[in-house]
């Protein structure tokens, strides 16, 4: 039986998600990159200066080794996601991790969601308006993530980044880094008719479009929704786009809301 009180929260269509991330050029600040077990690991910031009061796009750029992987906010089958702990000087604040579009991640029977090669995983740093122009700031933060291969290696990093305060800036050497992976953050986008329905074990979602995407995938925000591993199977119904995933099993009673990213 269906549910009809069974609701999109958030769909997101983000397109070009298979953009592969260019290498970067030397970033602005004192950093240096940081080798640990099967990945690279640094700070990076888009500006090469802090500009008083005025929000500063950082974030931790892992560059993973051959066949290795971390993972996105909701893992899959497996995993856990990448953490970042800044500590900053006082009157600094620091916004949530920025996820990019991940990959579907087969391991054997399992499927994981997560990054291979370069990623970038952004963050809004905002520094007081007081800060004196002609200082410098240390921007510091704890990283920590599950590497895994065909076996799995808890990694992490202590990184810097130090930064001079001026009245402006211009784009540091990550600036390219930094737009390829904005491009690829889901945003919020009204789908006409959008719907999802449960029935038994078989979720459908589905919305009106002029002309059905070639492809769509779907990411869940919250654990044990779906089976990850599952197929998900698209079909055009009726001048609608209709995407068919497997719900977790036991299917949860309290489960009413779905939500997650929808990508094209």
């Amino acid at each position: 039986m269906a549910f009809a009180s069974l609701r999109i929260v958030r769909a997101a269509l983000a397109a070009c998600v298979l953009v592969v991330l260019g290498p970067a050029l030397s970033g602005a600040g004192l950093a240096q990159p940081v080798k640990v077990d099967h990945a690279e690991a640094e700070l990076v910031v888009a500006a090469n200066a802090i500009v008083p009061g005025q929000p500063l796009q950082a974030g931790l750029r892992i560059k993973h080794d051959p066949h290795w992987h971390t993972y996105w906010r909701v893992p899959g089958d497996s995993g856990l996601p990448t953490t970042i702990n800044w500590t900053l000087p006082e009157g600094w604040r620091a916004g949530e991790i920025e996820w990019p579009v991940p990959k579907r991640l087969p391991v054997g029977p399992l499927m994981n969601f997560g990054y291979e090669g370069e990623v970038l995983l952004p963050v809004t740093l905002t520094p007081p308006a007081g800060l004196a122009a002609g200082q410098t700031v240390r921007l510091t933060a704890r990283a920590d993530w599950l590497i895994c291969s065909d076996v799995c290696i808890p990694g992490g990093a202590d990184l810097a980044l130090t930064l001079p305060v001026r009245d402006s800036a211009g784009p540091s050497g990550h600036i390219a880094l930094f737009a390829a992976t904005r491009a690829q953050i889901p945003q919020p986008l009204s789908l006409d008719a959008a719907s999802a329905t449960l029935d038994a074990n078989r979720i459908r979602l589905a919305f009106t479009a002029k002309s059905a995407p070639a492809d769509l995938q779907f990411f869940p925000l919250q654990e044990a929704r779906i089976e990850a591993a599952a197929p998900q199977v698209m079909r055009s119904e009726d001048g609608q786009a209709a995407l068919y995933l497997t719900a977790a099993q036991p299917v949860d009673p309290a489960f009413k809301t779905l939500s997650g990213v929808l990508v094209a």
